[in-house]
């Protein structure tokens, strides 16, 4: 199985929590998302932002990483907002805020990033405890456990939204994001297209007592490009699977006897390489659109043998 199979333990439990069903695949890209700012003013008068330690202009950087295919669909949104939990290994969640550096409050378990499309005729992110609206993300601002206690439910908010709706009375959506996989969102953007934001240390809307000044928010896929020539192409020569389910390192020239090897050896098991299309038999990515998928199911053995004897090679 993939190395994200614990954190995608973790996540079925947060998902349990917040309600809704939580959607996982093997062969999920790393994805990363970079925001920035500056400090504007900080009325902290004690902990680890007091204001005598994080001043304005300190630079602020608020560093997330996501799987791709694990993620929850709003429930109050459903088509319109998609949640992607945070990773719970060491880069998962990373926020720099001039010279401190802030870590989860895991005490409350659950944190999201969210793509906005359509939502209606908007496009954009934020960050949340769920997926139906932004909240902060609890962190530990607290120098000690007492500090910690009173400060609880403090934490990280943004959000930020896109302003491309072609003008009334046109009914059009937003063109910036097309779906809702997060794939399709890698770039960049700083204060063009800009809508709204918000970028604060805050518990609710009405406590607000560090003001950050957005600058940019980037979005990375961090996995490198597929070994693959289609979707068929799944294993080595020798019949080991391909990562991310195998390890790097063999030798793969396209669809081969190896592909059909691995297919037959593991697809009644539900093996992770067999999970190569969605329910409908249309593929996954990198070679199609992230639909419903619910793992090995008729559909990869439909697009299987739709294809293996058409053949591809590097």
């Amino acid at each position: 199985m993939k190395k994200t199979s614990y954190r995608s333990a973790i996540c079925l439990l947060a998902a349990a929590l917040a309600g809704g069903t939580l959607h996982t695949s093997a062969n999920a890209d790393t994805m990363r998302i970079v925001v920035t700012g500056i400090v504007e003013n900080n009325a902290f008068g004690f902990g680890l932002l007091k204001n005598t330690v994080v001043r304005p202009n300190d630079p602020v950087t608020l560093t997330i990483e996501v799987d791709s295919d694990v993620y929850l669909d709003s429930v109050q949104l459903p088509g319109k907002v998609r949640g992607y939990p945070f990773n719970v290994n060491a880069t998962g969640f990373n926020l720099q805020i001039g010279s401190v550096n802030i870590s989860r409050d895991f005490r409350f378990p659950n944190a999201y990033f969210c793509l906005r499309n359509n939502d209606p005729r908007v496009d954009g992110f934020f960050i949340s405890q769920g997926t139906d609206y932004p909240t902060e993300i609890p962190c530990l601002i607290g120098e000690t456990t007492a500090q910690n206690n009173t400060l609880a439910g403090y934490g990280i908010a943004f959000s930020r939204t896109f302003n491309n709706a072609p003008p009334v009375p046109s009914t059009a959506p937003d063109p910036t994001l097309t779906s809702l996989d997060i794939r399709g969102a890698v770039g960049s953007w700083g204060f063009e297209n800009l809508s709204v934001f918000n970028f604060t240390i805050q518990r609710g809307e009405n406590s607000t007592p560090l003001i950050i000044i957005y600058q940019t928010i980037t979005i990375t896929n961090l996995t490198p490009p597929s070994l693959r020539c289609n979707p068929a192409d799944i294993a080595n020569d020798d019949g080991t699977p391909l990562p991310p389910v195998g390890v790097p390192g063999g030798t793969n020239n396209g669809v081969t006897e190896g592909d059909y090897n691995l297919f037959f050896a593991t697809f009644f098991d539900a093996g992770p390489a067999c999970d190569i299309a969605n329910d409908d038999g249309s593929p996954l990515p990198p070679f199609g659109t992230l639909a419903t998928n619910n793992g090995v199911t008729e559909g990869d053995y439909n697009l299987f043998f739709a294809i293996f004897f058409d053949g591809c090679a590097f």
